[in-house]
């Protein structure tokens, strides 16, 4: 019986959880797709590396810094871009 509760409540909460995250997605969308939120997304792109190597040349730092940025900017196009 206990086993059947916990497969339960662990449905209910991915439930909650996929409905958490499309209402998130939601609120991407309707930031990014208003004539500012788009400038922003086109300065966002062109910040972030989105179409360009994030690589800096014999520095492992910059590197990484530059590819952060280019990850946040793939997490925001993933979210309005939902396939």
């Amino acid at each position: 019986m206990a086993e059947l509760e916990s497969i339960v409540n662990e449905a209910y909460t991915q439930d909650i959880r996929q409905k958490e995250i499309e209402q998130l997605r939601d609120m991407y969308t309707q930031t990014f797709t208003s004539e500012n939120g788009k400038r922003v997304f086109t300065d966002l792109a062109n910040r972030c590396h989105w179409m360009t190597t994030s690589y800096v040349s014999g520095d492992a730092n910059a590197s990484a810094y530059e590819e952060g940025k280019r990850a946040v900017f793939l997490h925001i196009n993933n979210m309005i871009n939902k396939e």
